[in-house]
C-alpha cells in the first residue's frame, strides 16, 4: 500500500514536469498527452489502493483501520 502511496506520488510530479514543459515550449499536444496518461495512470493506482483497502478490510477490519490512518499521514507528510 504504502508502494502505491508512493507512485501516486510520482505521477504528480509528472503533472508538475508536464505543466513546466508546456510553460516552457507550449507544446499542447505534447502537454495533452502527458496529461492523459497522468490522469490514466493516477486512475489505475487509486483503483488498486482501493483495491487493497477493501482486501484488507474483509480480512480484518480494525488493522484496516490502522494501516489506512497510518498510510494518510505519510502521504499527508510528503
Amino acid at each position: 500500500l504504502a508502494d502505491l502511496h508512493a507512485d501516486r506520488l510520482k505521477l504528480y510530479d509528472q503533472f508538475t514536469d508536464a505543466a513546466n514543459k508546456y510553460k516552457n515550449n507550449k507544446d499542447l499536444g505534447s502537454y495533452t498527452s502527458s496529461r492523459k496518461k497522468a490522469e490514466n495512470d493516477l486512475k489505475n493506482v487509486g483503483q488498486a489502493i482501493g483495491d487493497l483497502q477493501v482486501e484488507l478490510k474483509s480480512s480484518n477490519a480494525d488493522i484496516a483501520e490502522k494501516v489506512c490512518h497510518r498510510c494518510f499521514y505519510i502521504f499527508a507528510s510528503n
